[in-house]
């Protein structure tokens, strides 16, 4: 929980690939936080977001202490 903070960051102050960054430009999310408010079914369904983009936010969240925080 001490990590939560971390879901308010900008999500270029995070490591991320292009077409992650990409997808987040194309669903107006600017923070983890905008992200991982919606379960990952329909995560899936947002545009530029599928299995490898799932994957790298896995990683991002494991990475941070954050994995709780997606759901399904």
């Amino acid at each position: 929980m001490e990590n939560k903070h971390l879901l308010e960051k900008p999500i270029e102050q995070f490591q991320t690939s292009k077409e992650f960054q990409e997808m987040c430009g194309k669903n107006m999310f600017s923070t983890l936080s905008d992200v991982v408010k919606f379960p990952v079914s329909e995560l899936l369904g947002k545009p530029g977001f599928g299995m490898r983009i799932l994957n790298e936010l896995i990683i991002i969240l494991e990475d941070n202490n954050l994995e709780e925080y997606l759901r399904d």
